[in-house]
């Protein structure tokens, strides 16, 4: 009986494990890119390749990424093996996520049309999360040619503190080097967090992913929920404009943090608290630097500021009523308290996309940013490099400082 049992339980591991070869993903690449480093926290894994699969609420498309070896996203396999020389380009782009752009095929990308519409030679750089502090050690490690442009897109969150990878929050755990870069000692070696390769191998295996998409997400999701139980939503579609009523302001300390910081930034800045002033400087402080050895080396800095998708009506409607947010479909809020603070204080050129964006709604009815994921469009994408050509061409003409 005994020998019955485990001859049983040895067929059955069997089984188990050749349904696992079999249907499990062990020899595909999955959507696990992410290196730690410490130059940069985190960014590409370099001859990276596999894809990023939509929500079902932005069309489910599945897009094919493909990273070279210096971890610059290329358009195909056969590019994996290259690496890219910095002075041959005219346009640099690097910022976050809006930069990795991921959600769109490479095409579709914005310097890709840039390049397929102009002259200009356009190189993209930019990953998750990635605020000023990464882009300050990305480009004085670069020989970026005199006479270019760098277009630096900083995204609100990078100015928030209460957002964990703004710029506020990588300097409180960064450190500083001799030649003023900054680096990340936990991450010495360029080592890989255990926590991430565990959830590498659970994607790939056929009976826990599945495990993990039927039980581990709904928890996840409830427990998310849970958390933001105790803060209101944001109600209202009054924010559109500048605030300087500093009292109304403070009739919304219930929402979620994220939300605050952002509807605080909808307000003249005198409204703003202590930590959100320091959280915008130490931000600025960076985008200085960047643009002090930018200016050193005769090259354009333009700055952008990326407004969330609920500055405008009718975009990100799924995100921004997620329990982290918690904003109401018809409320808007603008970035205009930011832009005015940024400007100010800055001495690099900073370029305001609200306004831009508004424009490109007005010729199209075609979304700009996604409903759940919040990121551009490929539509967003094409036009903001039409109006980015043009705007590169005027510059040419003025004077660079």
């Amino acid at each position: 009986m005994g020998k019955i049992f485990l001859v049983n339980a040895f067929l059955l591991i069997v089984i188990l494990f050749l349904t696992e070869i079999v249907m499990g993903e062990w020899f595909e690449t999955k959507y696990i890119s992410n290196c730690f480093t410490e130059e940069y926290h985190h960014e590409y894994c370099a001859e990276w390749e596999g894809n990023n699969t939509l929500s079902s609420q932005d069309g489910g498309d599945v897009v094919p990424i493909y990273v070279n070896k210096d971890g610059i996203r290329v358009r195909s396999e056969s590019e994996v093996q290259s690496s890219y020389d910095v002075t041959n380009y005219d346009v640099i782009n690097i910022g976050d996520s809006f930069m990795q752009a991921d959600e769109v095929v490479y095409d579709e990308m914005l310097a890709s049309v840039m390049n397929d519409r102009s002259d200009l030679k356009v190189l993209q750089v930019g990953y998750s999360s990635w605020a000023p502090i990464q882009m300050y050690n990305w480009v004085i490690a670069q020989s970026i040619k005199a006479g270019s442009t760098v277009n630096l897109f900083t995204m609100v969150n990078d100015y928030i503190p209460s957002y964990r990878s703004s710029n506020y929050g990588y300097h409180k755990i960064a450190l500083r080097n001799a030649d003023g870069s900054f680096y990340f000692s936990q991450y010495k070696g360029n080592k890989n967090e255990l926590k991430l390769r565990v959830v590498g191998w659970r994607e790939r295996s056929f009976f826990f992913s599945r495990f993990d998409r039927l039980i581990k997400t709904k928890k996840r999701v409830a427990k998310l929920e849970k958390a933001f139980l105790k803060y209101s939503a944001l109600v209202g579609d009054s924010f559109q404009l500048l605030g300087t009523n500093c009292k109304r302001l403070a009739e919304w300390t219930s929402v979620t943090p994220l939300t605050y910081d952002y509807l605080s930034f909808s307000f003249d800045s005198t409204c703003w608290t202590k930590e959100q002033v320091a959280a915008v400087d130490n931000a600025i402080t960076d985008i200085d630097r960047i643009y002090a050895h930018l200016k050193k080396e005769g090259v354009r800095l333009n700055v952008f500021v990326i407004p969330p998708g609920w500055s405008f009506a009718g975009e990100n409607m799924v995100g921004k009523g997620s329990a982290a947010y918690k904003i109401a479909p018809e409320t808007v809020i603008t970035t205009r308290g930011l832009m005015r603070y940024v400007s100010t204080h800055t001495k690099a050129r900073v370029i305001d996309l609200e306004p831009v964006i508004d424009g490109f709604k007005i010729k199209s009815e075609n979304k700009m940013y996604l409903r759940w994921d919040g990121h551009w469009t490929a539509e967003m994408q094409e036009q903001l490099a039409e109006w980015m050509i043009d705007r590169n061409l005027k510059l040419q003409s003025e004077d660079m400082y």
